[in-house]
């Protein structure tokens, strides 16, 4: 009895750590599981929440930068056509500035062919003599001089005709008519002369020179 009685104490010493063990570790387990599943939940809500609220920022600020481009891209387009506009009209003024240059400058040396008659004294007789005088400050080329008149006074007849190769500013060119024999003294000379400037632009004159102009009338 004292052996059986001891053989059953053993045993149950033995066991009870073990179930006790078992036990605590059980609990341990489930404790540790709990707090895991805790953490993650609450890690994953603040995730949750931090996607949402970023989310909503980029909702909130997408307008914006959309209103921005937008109105980047319109003042760019109206900034590009105001400088287009000012190009044109800048190019236009430089047309108008640089064609008044020329027209000027082609005035300024534009030759101006003035006719009239002289006589000098030959011997008994007086010769008449056709003048081109130039008045301009630039030189004439291939002066085509044609003349009529309604009496035959230059070189006894009523028209002449020459060419002048050139004739440089306040240059004089005597075209000698012959002996000067008249009874009228209001007879005309009809002249028309045709021309180029420096800038090979023709240039064509009439005029009517009176030989009233030798008497003083």
């Amino acid at each position: 009895m004292n052996k059986l009685g001891l053989f059953l104490f053993v045993t149950l010493f033995n066991f009870i750590p073990i179930y006790a063990v078992e036990e605590v570790t059980n609990e341990t387990v489930e404790e540790v599981t709990n707090e895991t599943v805790e953490e993650v939940t609450n890690e994953t809500v603040e995730e949750v929440e931090s996607n949402l609220e970023t989310s909503k920022m980029k909702q909130a600020i997408e307008p914006n930068n959309t209103f921005d481009q937008t109105t980047l891209s319109i003042i760019l387009a109206a900034s590009t056509t105001v400088l287009a506009i000012v190009a044109i009209i800048g190019l236009i003024y430089n047309r108008k500035i640089v064609g008044e240059m020329i027209i000027e400058r082609e005035f300024s040396l534009r030759p101006f062919l003035v006719c009239k008659v002289i006589s000098k004294p030959a011997k008994h007789v007086s010769v008449l003599y056709f003048v081109i005088h130039n008045q301009g400050k630039g030189p004439a080329k291939n002066i085509i001089v044609n003349l009529t008149s309604s009496e035959k006074i230059m070189k006894h007849e009523s028209k002449f005709n020459t060419e002048i190769h050139l004739l440089g500013p306040e240059g004089e060119y005597e075209i000698n008519m012959g002996f000067l024999a008249l009874n009228n003294n209001n007879v005309e000379i009809h002249a028309e002369l045709t021309y180029e400037d420096v800038f090979n632009k023709k240039i064509n004159d009439k005029s009517i020179v009176s030989l009233s102009s030798l008497y003083g009338y």
